[in-house]
C-alpha cells in the first residue's frame, strides 16, 4: 500500500502565486517575480495611474502656485494673477473684507482686464502693518482704453497675511 506524503507546511519563504493562465493559487518556493503574480490588466492600470498622477502633479503645481500673502508684494502679485485668471474667489482672498465692495467689477458678466509686463515696487511708505506699492503694467481688455499704466496698491497686515485695503492712482 502506498502512503501519501504528509502535507507540506508553509514556511516564511514560500509564496502564494496566482497563475496567469489558469487563475489557480499555487504554493511556490521560487522567489516572487512581480510579472508572474500581477495580471497583465493590473500592471497596465497601475502604470496608467502612475503616469497620469505624475502628469497631473506637474500641471497642478504649475497651475496652482499662487503667490503667498505673507508679503505685501506677494499679495499684490496674487491679486493681479487672480484678475488675469478671472478667479473671483481667489481675487477676494487677497483683499480685506472692508475693501471687497471695490471689487464689484470682478463679476462673470463683465469684461475683466488682463495685465502683462507687471512690475511692483514699494513706495517707501511701508511700516510693520501698512504697505504701499506702485505697480506698472500693460493693460488690455476692459482697461485697454484707459491710458493708465500703473496702480498704487495699499495693503494692511491682518494677523499673518497682507491684504489689499485699497487701490488707485496717486
Amino acid at each position: 500500500m502506498l502512503e501519501r506524503p504528509a502535507p507540506r507546511r508553509r514556511s516564511r519563504r514560500d509564496a502564494l502565486v496566482i497563475c496567469i493562465r489558469c487563475g489557480r493559487v499555487l504554493l511556490s518556493k521560487a522567489p516572487i517575480r512581480w510579472p508572474a503574480i500581477i495580471p497583465l490588466v493590473r500592471r497596465y492600470v497601475i502604470l496608467s495611474v502612475i503616469v497620469l498622477g505624475t502628469a497631473l502633479s506637474g500641471t497642478a503645481s504649475a497651475g496652482t502656485a499662487w503667490p503667498s500673502r505673507s508679503t505685501p508684494r506677494g499679495s499684490t502679485l496674487g491679486w493681479f494673477k487672480a484678475t488675469n485668471a478671472h478667479d473671483r474667489q481667489r481675487l477676494l482672498s487677497y483683499v480685506a473684507p472692508s475693501a471687497r465692495p471695490q471689487m464689484g467689477w470682478a463679476t462673470p458678466s463683465r469684461s475683466w482686464p488682463k495685465f502683462t509686463d507687471l512690475h511692483c515696487r514699494s513706495r517707501g511708505k511701508s511700516t510693520s502693518s501698512n504697505a504701499d506699492l506702485r505697480c506698472f503694467f500693460h493693460a488690455s481688455g476692459s482697461w485697454a482704453g484707459n491710458p493708465s499704466s500703473f496702480l498704487d496698491v495699499y495693503l494692511h497686515r491682518f494677523k499673518r497675511s497682507w491684504l489689499i485695503v485699497s487701490y488707485g492712482q496717486g
